[in-house]
């Protein structure tokens, strides 16, 4: 019933240089599913025939892709936030040069934006490219920005995108990220990383972005090497890649749990990608430790197929600071329209004795906390939750609908499962995780789910599953 599909990620800080004439080395014609493309620092003069860099830049990969074969399904720029986003407090910062823009012209741009409800686009930009004879499997597409960085994110300089569809039934999501820069301010990364998750807005309603069959995470996040300049080259010189990565902040913060706790990286067999001397081959630059800036990481529901291939820096395209990367994955969807009928169905399925431990509940006064359940069938998604509790058990049992899914298809769902807190105000987001339903099928089965919000480890979630099948009617 799966059927193959191959999607080939791939991010550039192009250091706001246009890019060559031949990208091929770094987006290969290869006859892939999907391209999905992620460009940062991706501002510059637009070149013969373009009026903005933005239709410069996907002009031009439209153009490598060619019309008779590939869709452009998606693309857009980050957007800064406008000046009226800002508090009074914070006017005299506004009066900082960015990029050449005053506060008199940022002003301009805002009551310009507040008449036609536009604003510039920035400097990160994501495309998804598709076949045309796989378009009409997609479907549920959305899309979302972030920003952060300078003043609050009004400069468009750093923050994420997000889009996310489905192929036949199944789901996936890509985010492109450019994070803070410098050695020193690895906090500040992983801060940026968690507001990036936090502020995007998902798929499915009340719960994080990244909640999809296949998630992809890419840009130049900037974590460094934390190594002395000569050393690191040393090594270099070595290609002992395996000892640099010892030295390498993001895998040491995902290790830690303090970052991206939930993502996958593919082996890394290439040279760090910053800071580069342009036009040269890989010649780095005197004032900076070579660093890994530029990474793709991904994360899958379990039991969902992935392999990697192609992971890797292109060292002959030389017009930016960073080196481009890419990789190739091979994953899987499901396409619904060719399933066979199916002679049962699922009505319903059946939570209970439910129990979280390690919660993040330290700062909230007076918990209020509740689980939400999600089940999303094609267009159709079906909710239930438990009532409120100051303790993280409950003795509610939870019924879902699931409106008479055919087997076929129940056996290749998932459910999803989110820890709540609910007060008057706002609701807060504790810790999600999701259930392969093929698992819970037969007979029920107790479970314990670890739990992550915004990739950051949020406890573990312990209870009792089970599904109500009967003949389809």
């Amino acid at each position: 019933m799966y059927q193959p599909l191959t999607v080939f990620c791939a991010t550039w800080n192009t250091g706001n240089a246009p890019p060559p004439e031949d990208i091929t080395p770094w987006l290969p014609k290869a006859d892939f599913d999907i391209y999905a493309i992620g460009a940062q620092e991706c501002g510059y003069d637009p070149r013969d025939g373009y009026e903005t860099c933005e239709d410069d830049w996907n002009g031009t990969l439209q153009k490598h892709f060619g019309e008779e074969d590939y869709v452009l399904l998606v693309a857009f720029s980050i957007t800064p936030q406008v000046v009226d986003k800002w508090p009074d407090s914070e006017t005299a910062r506004l009066k900082t040069l960015l990029k050449n823009m005053s506060l008199e012209a940022a002003a301009e741009k805002k009551i310009q934006a507040e008449k036609d409800e536009f604003v510039a686009p920035g400097e990160i930009r994501i495309s998804i490219f598709v076949k045309k004879t796989l378009r009409p499997h997609i479907s549920s597409i959305t899309s979302a920005i972030q920003t952060t960085g300078r003043l609050g994110g009004l400069s468009g300089n750093k923050g994420g995108l997000s889009v996310s569809f489905k192929v036949g039934n199944t789901r996936l999501a890509f985010f492109n990220a450019h994070l803070n820069a410098h050695t020193e301010n690895l906090e500040r990364r992983n801060q940026d990383t968690f507001a990036i998750f936090r502020g995007l807005k998902g798929s499915i309603p009340n719960f994080e972005p990244t909640q999809a069959h296949y998630c992809f995470f890419f840009g130049d996040l900037n974590y460094r090497v934390t190594l002395e300049h000569k050393e690191t080259l040393d090594i270099i010189e070595q290609r002992n890649w395996e000892g640099l990565l010892k030295h390498d902040q993001l895998l040491d913060q995902i290790s830690r749990g303090a970052a991206l706790a939930n993502f996958k990286e593919p082996p890394i067999n290439f040279a760090p990608t910053f800071k580069v001397k342009r036009n040269q081959p890989l010649v780095y630059n005197g004032d900076r430790v070579p660093s890994y800036c530029d990474r793709i990481l991904y994360k899958v529901y379990p039991g969902m197929q992935i392999t990697s291939d192609l992971y890797s820096s292109i060292e002959n395209i030389k017009t930016s600071d960073h080196k481009p990367v890419h990789c190739l994955f091979n994953i899987r969807f499901l396409p619904v329209k060719e399933l066979p009928d199916s002679p049962e169905v699922v009505r319903q399925i059946v939570v209970s004795d439910l129990k979280a431990t390690d919660l993040q509940t330290q700062s909230l006064e007076k918990p209020r906390l509740q689980v939400v359940i999600c089940l999303s069938w094609n267009q159709h998604m079906t909710f239930a939750s438990t009532g409120l509790n100051s303790r993280p058990s409950w003795k509610d049992t939870l019924t879902l609908d699931t409106a008479n899914i055919p087997l076929v298809i129940f056996r290749n769902s998932y459910l999803v499962l989110g820890v709540r807190n609910v007060d008057t105000d706002q609701t807060t987001l504790l810790g999600e995780s999701h259930i392969p339903l093929h698992t819970v099928l037969e007979r029920p089965a107790n479970f314990t789910l670890h739990l992550h919000q915004f990739a950051l480890p949020h406890g573990v979630l312990t209870g009792k599953i089970s599904c109500v099948t009967s003949p389809h009617v």
